[in-house]
């Protein structure tokens, strides 16, 4: 049947039309099948009442964008609605949602409607009825394993943290006697460059604890002008301990620097999430590329996926808006490992969702990935291929804020400054408290060692006016160093007190500040360090 376009249907044929379109919507109002509308610029022209029935938090109407629907995006559907609009590709897939009383299960349906035109004049999509479910036995047991994956990252932390205390009174053990032993040979003699080839290499050792450590804490700190290339550089330092050898690690970073508004904690853990997930991709071995550069609002716009790849993008919709030409920063991970399947990539952001096994997934690494960049103000765009690898980008706006200068030592911050006084050691821990007391012997003032916070509350209550300075360590059996401190300060309040930990801890740091403002050191610290510390307290 041809219609004419000059053809008039008169007054009578379109109020007939007119009845028939509201006889139409009040059809659609009553059925028990949710149905949406969109224009062809992707714009809501009419929901009916089953569909907001059935999604149960809808707040949008006529004239909002379908890809910012906010209970669909957070159903998980919004790169499905994304594509719909851009690409005019249709889809059919189950929809879950988690509401009071149970979980309920429906399917979405997105379909192009097109004109007499043969082109896209409206977007439809349909909403079945639910059907309810309680939390049967397998719900239970999945969530029960999900519970018990999350107790083990916990007790990781915590195990990480005993570690790393254990472990830095060893470091401080060999830095204190590579110094000593500093001290007795000749600055020409050919065992020199030895010794201090100890010391430097424990120093090495004490920034990878305390890298491992911040990473375990899962603490973010105020945020300020971070340059990427160096969180980047210390990432791939601890990956290469970690990877399996026939894995290659490349970095091609920006000489710039490439300065995002974060902490360095959060981005630490938000590269190792997403290297983490590279080296799983890549179990007979494969190359890891990690990149820098600048990146401009045009190109995330343009950019689109090579032919044959799958792709996928979410983040922050702040960050679009603004000229093309406002400056980013770009982050790629790409490795060459297996790829993602096209049905599965929709799913990778979503919480507890892995591939893996229990021993090696809990299916929150990419989840929290995605969290942190949105938090951040960023976008993630992610491109795969089967059997091709992986490649992740991330785009930051430039923060345009100049990076903290680091403070550079005079020349008095280099020597080691020696003193008189009498000074009281306090460590559970029998080798690092005589190399400590050795050190201070040689810096010139007298010491008495105590093997833990009671012992030395005991020795401080017997002369409390006898004392310059009392070193004081944190985990320690029997009195551990807050209560120690606490007893002190209740004696005398002015008496001086430095901790020195291999481990603090931020529930310790805000006792130590609740008793006293005292000053803190991290194991194992250089005896120049320490000297200086000790004679501005002493004094």
């Amino acid at each position: 049947m041809t219609l004419n376009p000059m053809y008039d249907p008169g007054p009578a044929t379109s109020q007939f039309l007119v009845q028939n379109q509201a006889r139409l919507l009040t059809l659609l109002e009553h059925l028990s099948t949710g149905v949406l509308t969109a224009d062809a610029n992707g714009l809501i022209r009419m929901v009916n009442g089953a569909f907001r029935q059935i999604l149960g938090c809808w707040s949008g109407g006529p004239g909002q964008p379908l890809r910012q629907c906010a209970p669909l995006v957070m159903g998980g559907v919004g790169h499905e609605l994304d594509e719909l609009v851009r690409l005019g590709k249709e889809f059919d897939r189950e929809l879950v949602l988690h509401q009071p009383g149970g979980v309920r299960r429906t399917r979405l349906q997105g379909r192009l409607v097109p004109s007499i035109a043969n082109q896209v004049s409206e977007y439809l999509l349909l909403l079945e009825p639910p059907t309810e479910e309680r939390l049967d036995d397998l719900e239970r047991e999945r969530l029960e394993r999900l519970l018990r994956r999350s107790q083990r990252m916990e007790s990781f932390g915590l195990l990480a943290a005993g570690i790393v205390h254990d472990l830095n009174n060893v470091l401080a053990c060999i830095l204190g006697a590579s110094e000593l032993l500093e001290s007795l040979v000749d600055p020409h003699a050919a065992e020199a460059p030895l010794v201090r080839q100890i010391g430097e290499a424990t120093q090495r050792g004490a920034l990878m604890t305390r890298k491992v450590l911040s990473l375990a804490r899962m603490e973010e700190g105020g945020r300020a002008a971070i340059n990427f290339n160096h969180v980047i550089h210390d990432v791939m330092v601890l990956l290469r301990r970690s990877v399996d050898p026939r894995i290659e690690i490349r970095m091609n970073l920006h000489p710039a620097a490439m300065t995002v508004h974060s902490d360095t904690t959060t981005l630490h853990q938000l590269l190792m999430n997403l290297c983490v997930n590279a080296r799983d991709a890549m179990p007979e071995g494969g190359e890891l590329h990690v990149s820098s550069s600048w990146s401009t609002l045009r190109e995330l716009r343009e950019e689109a996926s090579e032919p044959g790849e799958c792709g996928l993008t979410l983040g922050s919709t702040a960050l679009l808006d603004g000229r093309a030409d406002k400056v980013l920063v770009r982050v790629e991970v790409r490795d060459t490992g297996t790829g993602i399947d096209t049905d599965l990539l929709p799913r990778i952001f979503d919480p507890f969702f892995t591939t893996k096994d229990d021993s090696s997934g809990t299916g929150l690494g990419l989840a929290m990935v995605q969290k942190t960049v949105e938090e951040l103000g960023g976008r993630l765009q992610i491109m795969t291929r089967r059997d091709w690898g992986t490649s992740i980008r991330l785009f930051f706006p430039w923060y345009d804020q100049a990076l903290p200068k680091a403070p550079t030592p005079e020349g008095s911050q280099r020597e080691v400054v020696t003193g008189c006084g009498r000074i009281m050691v306090v460590d559970d821990d029998e080798v690092v408290r005589t190399t400590m007391c050795d050190l201070i012997r040689m810096l010139g003032y007298e010491v008495q060692a105590m093997p833990d916070g009671l012992a030395a509350v005991e020795a401080f209550l017997d002369s409390p006016n006898a004392w310059d300075l009392i070193l004081l360590d944190l985990m320690m059996p029997r009195m551990d160093g807050v209560e120690a401190l606490r007893r002190i300060r209740a004696v005398r309040g002015d008496q001086p007190v430095l901790v020195v930990t291999g481990f603090a801890g931020p529930q310790n740091v805000q006792k130590l500040e609740q008793i006293a403002r005292v000053p803190l050191l991290m194991k194992p610290i250089q005896i120049r360090e320490l000297s200086r510390h000790i004679a501005q307290l002493v004094n």
